[in-house]
């Protein structure tokens, strides 16, 4: 019996793409200790995270100024990046696991090759810490958002700036690609949220309601909908 309600638990999940709305035991999703792996390597904090799309790798970046390449199934350190001259900020996976993208406190946004592991291109273009960076879903443009306050939109192919996006009064801290390419989120340190078009740019809405700074954003799958009960009231949408 216990079986076949796990059964008809994991089918809902993967219909709907998340948890079910049934009590569960902790125990069966809380992670628990020991760890499987303590990765040591880094000589500072690590600001990021990231897990290869294919392969059983993670990538991890670092003040230290480098980014470390990790096998989680063995716990084994595979390779070190180096190239950046300051605090590494944030790295992020295109969709086929063939490029990494990262951004720094040294103004500079670096395109690593992940076959040969070496730095392919370097983008400059902003004047302060780059704090966030991500790929389109298409892999064909990178955003990084900046403390110069503004977001840039690059080609992967020429590794030019074609689009800046201003708006923003403060710090970007975090920007984000909707799944489908169409959007781009950006949360910054003057307590908003924007939502701007891709390609063109244009700041489609501003999200108000946080007292401080907003440090991270995610877009909610769609198979999330059903799960949001209260929409947004209209007037956090300018």
């Amino acid at each position: 019996m216990d079986l076949e309600l796990k059964l008809q638990d994991a089918l809902q999940e993967v219909t709907t793409g998340g948890p079910t709305r049934e009590k569960r035991s902790p125990g069966e999703w809380i992670p628990r200790p020991p760890e499987k792996f303590e990765l040591k390597g880094h000589r500072d904090t690590v600001t990021r995270v990231v897990f290869h799309p294919t392969f059983d790798l993670i990538a991890s970046a670092s003040e230290d100024a480098t980014i470390k390449i990790w096998d989680y199934d063995s716990g084994e350190h595979e390779r070190t990046l180096k190239g950046h001259t300051a605090p590494v900020q944030d790295i992020a996976f295109d969709h086929t696991g063939k490029w990494l993208v990262s951004c720094s406190a040294d103004m500079s946004v670096r395109l690593w090759d992940f076959q040969t592991y070496h730095c392919v291109k370097t983008m400059h273009g902003h004047d302060h810490n780059v704090s966030s960076v991500t790929f389109t879903p298409s892999g064909d443009h990178i955003i990084s958002g900046s403390r110069d306050k503004t977001i840039k939109i690059w080609e992967v192919s020429t590794a030019f700036c074609i689009k800046t996006l201003i708006g923003h009064r403060e710090w970007v801290r975090m920007v984000r690609v909707y799944q489908d390419g169409t959007l781009i989120a950006s949360s910054s340190v003057d307590h908003n949220i924007r939502i701007w078009s891709l390609p063109s740019g244009e700041c489609k809405g501003e999200l108000r309601g946080h007292d401080n700074v907003v440090e991270c954003i995610a877009w909610a799958p769609d198979s999330a909908g059903s799960n949001i009960s209260e929409p947004i009231p209209n007037g956090g949408i300018e």
